[in-house]
């Protein structure tokens, strides 16, 4: 299934698992692959931090 940048419309690009936009590269378009696979990461990694020394309303001990 082919995907499509949500800023230009223009097919995207698989680099290393990461969809890019090949106009970022020249500048026409501001949708950057990279940023969103690390925010996406970041977010993911926040969330299993969070769920792991949180423990239905009593802090665990981390080891």
């Amino acid at each position: 299934m082919k995907k499509y940048c949500p800023y230009c419309s223009t097919e995207m690009l698989e680099h290393c698992n990461v969809f890019v936009c090949p106009r970022n590269n020249i500048g026409e378009c501001t949708y950057d692959g990279y940023e969103v696979c690390r925010l996406h990461a970041e977010t993911h990694n926040l969330k299993e931090r969070h769920n792991h020394t949180f423990n239905g309303g009593e802090y665990s001990e981390r080891n």
